[in-house]
């Protein structure tokens, strides 16, 4: 009896695609699409916003947009190990595309008045998961935020 029903749910995933696909299928989920700006100001340095509220399952992708004339970059272990990067993209200031990372990310460097696309997805939840900017003197001077993904 287990192997005919083992059958027909195969048979039928086969007849009826739709039926087998899991709900949270993330390769028809919509992309939500978020900014990070990476600055300085007379008050210090900041991320802004300095908090992102996230959900499990849901595809994002972060623009990375330092607005200096110096580099920042966004470091946060915690974070990298509750999310599935799909990917990292570098492009032009026009657009263009110049380059993509696949794979492990345990900190992103953005040069002066560059910017990055990161495409990830939230696997696992976690409150106030703090994110800096690790270069010496950055973090001290404000340039620091939590994460949140329910």
């Amino acid at each position: 009896m287990k192997t005919i029903l083992i059958v027909f749910s195969l048979a039928l995933g086969l007849i009826y695609p739709p039926l087998s696909l899991a709900e949270g299928d993330l390769s028809r989920a919509n992309v939500i699409t978020l900014k990070l700006e990476m600055g300085s100001n007379t008050k210090g340095m900041y991320f802004l916003p300095n908090e992102f509220n996230l959900v499990t399952g849901q595809a994002y992708k972060i623009v990375l947009a330092n607005t200096d004339a110096i580099k920042h970059e966004f470091e946060s272990v915690e974070f990298v190990e509750k999310i599935f990067t799909r990917k990292v993209e570098l492009v032009t200031q026009k657009g263009d595309f110049l380059a993509e990372v696949k794979g492990h990310i345990s900190e992103i460097e953005v040069g002066p008045h560059a910017s990055i696309e990161w495409y990830f997805v939230p696997v696992q939840t976690g409150a106030n998961i703090e994110m800096v900017c690790a270069l010496p003197g950055h973090k001290e001077a404000g340039m620091l935020g939590l994460i949140n993904i329910n």
